[in-house]
């Protein structure tokens, strides 16, 4: 997967994934964007009191037109990332940048 390093991206939610990644063997991939996602990161990043995001995404062709390819595999690691972060979740983790 490509994780995500710019304004949508919480540090601290970063350095996590990136060290789950690392301790697991997931094979990660970061990218740097400069400026707000045109997804919802924004949006959910500063509703109410605002919320930890972070943006991972899985690496494609052609995006946007009817022949966009993945790998399928690519989406298995994804999700495998995104399982072992909610599964490293308490109710003490505090993801304020520091």
């Amino acid at each position: 997967p490509v994780v995500v390093r710019g304004p949508n991206s919480n540090p601290r939610v970063f350095e996590r994934l990136q060290r789950i990644a690392a301790e697991s063997d997931i094979p990660m991939q970061v990218n740097a964007l400069g400026k707000p996602a045109s997804n919802n990161g924004n949006a959910i990043q500063i509703s109410r009191g605002g919320v930890a995001t972070s943006i991972v995404a899985i690496p494609n062709r052609y995006m946007h037109s009817a022949v966009e390819v993945i790998s399928t595999e690519d989406v298995d690691v994804a999700a495998e990332l995104l399982a072992k972060f909610a599964q490293s979740l308490s109710s003490s983790d505090d993801f304020t940048p520091r």
